[in-house]
């Protein structure tokens, strides 16, 4: 943003003296906040002084789009930006909102920006996460359960209920559908190995997992994992060990906290 003070020949040489930061592909140039996609990760440069209440109003025309999304505002060495930034990112935590200055110049501009936007990102791709919880978490996790609305406001993804009793039903009716190519092959004995046929057994639960992933639309889940052996007399490890590995976040014992940390 650039005051009017100033013409159009400041933000072309600012621009053009940023051209290596927003020439990345994927970066896109809007005049207006709410023009910008609100999937993806938003930032304001401040290219002069002067505009720090047009940055608010920037910024509350993003709020009401993206609600708590963190302001990231690029500032450059002249102009009196790093000043306008500063003034603009305390009225934004006075008013309990979170923001983030990064200061760029033609031989700093890439990895303090690549890491603020990486943030974001991160910072929206938990607000879109839906994590499966299957079952109630274990009695003994008294410090791990946060209330979804908590979840919700303080990390970003939605956490939507899953019947264990459904699942281990799908489970029993699977017990003879052929199972994954990587569970069979960690099944290969060794010293100590459990039987073959334990290890299949317990390698039927994780098609049945996935399965619920995909019809629940879920990123992640957290499974009550120890009813298993007490009703079907098996393990969740292996099927949520084959999970991990195939990009479906799985935490046991329905440990939400530590299934969070992992996405």
């Amino acid at each position: 943003m650039t005051a009017a003070l100033h013409g159009g020949d400041v933000t072309r040489r600012v621009l053009q003296s940023l051209r290596a930061v927003f020439g990345v592909p994927g970066t896109q140039i809007v005049e207006r906040a709410g023009a910008a996609k609100t999937t993806a990760p938003f930032a304001v440069l401040v290219i002069t002084g002067g505009v720090e209440q047009q940055v608010l109003d920037a910024w509350h025309e993003r709020q009401a789009l993206v609600p708590g999304e963190p302001l990231l505002l690029l500032t450059h060495p002249e102009e009196n930006s790093l000043p306008a930034a500063l003034e603009v990112l305390a009225r934004v935590q006075r008013d309990g909102g979170r923001g983030h200055i990064v200061m760029l110049g033609p031989d700093n501009a890439h990895h303090e920006f690549d890491t603020a936007v990486h943030a974001l990102a991160v910072w929206h791709g938990l607000r879109r996460a839906r994590v499966g919880m299957i079952g109630a978490p274990s009695e003994w996790l008294v410090a791990s359960v946060p209330a979804p609305e908590a979840l919700r406001r303080r990390w970003g993804p939605t956490l939507v209920e899953v019947s264990l009793p459904d699942v281990m039903e799908r489970f029993e009716d699977n017990i003879e559908a052929p199972i994954a190519v990587p569970v069979r092959l960690a099944a290969r004995p060794g010293a100590h190995s459990p039987h073959p046929a334990d290890v299949e057994t317990a390698a039927r639960f994780e098609p049945v997992l996935r399965a619920v992933a995909g019809e629940r639309h879920l990123d992640a889940v957290a499974v009550r994992c120890f009813d298993l052996i007490s009703e079907a007399h098996t393990s969740g490890c292996l099927a949520l060990s084959s999970l991990n590995d195939r990009g479906i976040i799985a935490g046991c014992e329905g440990d939400v906290a530590s299934t969070i940390a992992m996405l």
